[in-house]
C-alpha cells in the first residue's frame, strides 16, 4: 500500500501548494494596490499587473526597489494575511517537493509504467472479487471471458481476480508461464480447495485443473519477481 499512499500525499501536496498560491497572488495583489496608492505616483492597478505578471516575483522586487517613490506613510492593509500565505506557499512548496521526491523513488507513477484491467486500487476486493497490492514495474494485464494474461517487469506483492463459473456448468482451467528471478505463485481457490502453482515450474509445463459451478479465486503471489509471464485459459467442458 505504500505507492498509494505515496501517490495520494503527492495530489495532496500539489493541491495544498496551487491553494497556497492563489492566496499569496490574492493578497499580493491586494497590498500592492493599498499600497501603491500612497507610496507611488504611478497607477496602482498598473503596479498590481507587473507583481502578479512577471515571473518569479521579479515583479514585487521592482516594486519595492523603485515603485515606492513616496515617503508617505502606508496604511499596511493585508500585510499580515501577505506574510501568513508566504509563509504557507513556502511549507506546502517544499513538502510538494518532497513528496515529489519520495514519488520518483518509490516508482509509483501508475499511469505511466502500469495498466489495470479490472482491479481495484487496493487490498480489499470490490464488486467482483478482484483486488491487488503491492509494488510492481512495467505491469500489464488483461482479462477476458475466458482469460487471465499477466505480464510483471519486477513486483512485489499480489494480484487477483475472481471469475465466476455458471450454473451446470464446468471448465478445464490450463496455466502456462516463466520467470527469471525471484518467486511467484498462483493460487487457484474454490469451495475451500486450494492448488499452489509455483510459476518457476510452469517454464516448460503447462498445468491443467478442473473446476465445476461457483467462484474461482485466482491470487498471483509475487515475492521480489522479475520478468514473469503468466497466462491462464479456461474452456468449457462438454
Amino acid at each position: 500500500m505504500l505507492t498509494e499512499s505515496v501517490g495520494i500525499i503527492l495530489i495532496a501536496s500539489v493541491a495544498l501548494m496551487l491553494i497556497s498560491l492563489l492566496l499569496l497572488f490574492l493578497f499580493l495583489g491586494l497590498w500592492t494596490y493599498n499600497d501603491a496608492k500612497v507610496k507611488s505616483d504611478k497607477s496602482p492597478g498598473l503596479w498590481v499587473l507587473l507583481v502578479l505578471l512577471v515571473p518569479n516575483f521579479l515583479g514585487f522586487i521592482c516594486y519595492l526597489l523603485i515603485g515606492r517613490t513616496k515617503k508617505e506613510s502606508a496604511p499596511g492593509l493585508y500585510k499580515i494575511p501577505l506574510i501568513v500565505s508566504g509563509v504557507f506557499f513556502a511549507f506546502t512548496l517544499v513538502f510538494a517537493i518532497v513528496a515529489t521526491i519520495i514519488f520518483a523513488f518509490n516508482d509509483v507513477d501508475m499511469s505511466r509504467q502500469t495498466e489495470f484491467v479490472g482491479f481495484s486500487t487496493g487490498s480489499s476486493e470490490d464488486a467482483f472479487g478482484n483486488a491487488r497490492s503491492g509494488n510492481f514495474r512495467n505491469l500489464r494485464t488483461s482479462q477476458g471471458n475466458q482469460d487471465w494474461q499477466v505480464s510483471v517487469g519486477s513486483g512485489n506483492g499480489f494480484l487477483q481476480i475472481s471469475p465466476q463459473i455458471g450454473t451446470g456448468e464446468s471448465v478445464a482451467l490450463s496455466v502456462s508461464g516463466n520467470l527469471t528471478a525471484g518467486n511467484a505463485f498462483l493460487h487457484l481457490e474454490q469451495d475451500g480447495t486450494i492448488n499452489i502453482i509455483a510459476i518457476h515450474d510452469l517454464v516448460e509445463n503447462t498445468e491443467q485443473f478442473i473446476f465445476q459451478t461457483g467462484q474461482i479465486r485466482m491470487q498471483v503471489y509475487f515475492e521480489q519477481a522479475e520478468n514473469v509471464e503468466l497466462q491462464v485459459f479456461w474452456n468449457d467442458l462438454e
